[in-house]
């Protein structure tokens, strides 16, 4: 795959090529209006969600995934694309936000779709222990709607719990809760894990600040 897709998006993006070319039930619901196509991608959701209350994450996302490719997707604009090697010059993205007579309703509701499909597909990678791909799924979230606070948390808890999680990693997830936080003071989950997170920092920064306790002898 040739460049700008692979660099610039998470394969579960990039998958919504080859959804759109293999399974029916998407083809066919970027074809539907609006209306049509917000129910037919909710009866996947739920399909999605009733796999992930058996505890199948990977079929809970796949679910999730069919359901987004039928609003934001790469599709080929060449027949013989897959001869080519898929070269971006032959791909086109869609990111659609309604019918031009769309109301505002319906356009409202593809959004807050989009909005709940991308947290889902993040909260699978996150019970999945994935939390790279937990963060872009957010990423893609909060695009879509910059104030979600499920998003925000979501990334936030993803970023504290990946092994790797540095300072860059840290921050971000402690401006997350902070602005999840402000958006929603009473949310319970979010105010325990700001304390938690501030009060691990506040340890962090005391600890650095102490004097060594220990006598250092120099090698003879």
């Amino acid at each position: 795959w040739k460049r700008i897709f692979t660099n610039k998006f998470s394969f579960f993006f990039q998958n919504t090529l080859f959804h759109g070319q293999s399974i029916d039930v998407v083809k066919k619901g970027r074809t539907l209006p609006c209306k049509e196509r917000l129910e037919s991608a909710n009866k996947i959701k739920d399909e999605g969600t009733a796999a992930f209350k058996k505890l199948d994450f990977n079929t809970a996302c796949t679910k999730y995934e069919h359901a987004i490719a039928m609003f934001h997707y790469v599709y080929p604009t060449r027949d013989d694309w897959k001869k080519r090697g898929i070269k971006d010059e032959d791909m086109e993205m869609v990111n659609y936000i309604g019918d031009k007579d769309s109301c505002k309703e319906d356009r409202d509701a593809v959004k807050d779709l989009k909005t709940k499909l991308y947290t889902n597909i993040a909260t699978c990678h996150f019970q999945s222990k994935n939390w790279a791909l937990s963060v872009r799924a957010c990423d893609y979230a909060l695009q879509v709607d910059e104030d979600n606070v499920k998003a925000l948390y979501r990334r936030a808890m993803s970023n504290i719990k990946a092994p790797s999680a540095g300072g860059i990693e840290i921050d971000s997830a402690l401006g997350d809760l902070k602005k999840a936080h402000k958006l929603e003071p009473d949310n319970i989950r979010v105010k325990r894990e700001l304390g938690r997170l501030k009060q691990t920092l506040k340890k962090q920064k005391f600890q650095i600040q102490q004097p060594s306790q220990f006598l250092i002898i120099n090698p003879s």
